[in-house]
């Protein structure tokens, strides 16, 4: 989560590089993720588009008003 928030709207093999994992472990995460409605995948040709979806990334920048010591997830 933090770095598909760090990152942005990212595809599977950035976000893999970044967390030096393999693809299809990212992806096995990602779609649970996506089942949850924590994330959103969105298909671009070849290339899927990974996501914090709008609502967590609402509720992760606002449990960090209060100082907490949590990853900062703002909007792009």
């Amino acid at each position: 989560m933090e770095a598909l928030c760090r990152l942005g709207p990212t595809s599977v093999s950035n976000l893999a590089d970044d967390l030096d994992r393999d693809p299809s472990t990212v992806t096995h995460h990602l779609q649970r993720l996506n089942d949850d409605g924590i994330v959103h995948r969105e298909r671009d040709g070849r290339t899927v588009i990974n996501y914090v979806s709008p609502r967590v990334r609402a509720l992760l920048s606002d449990s960090n008003v209060d100082g907490a010591d949590q990853f900062v997830c703002e909007a792009d």
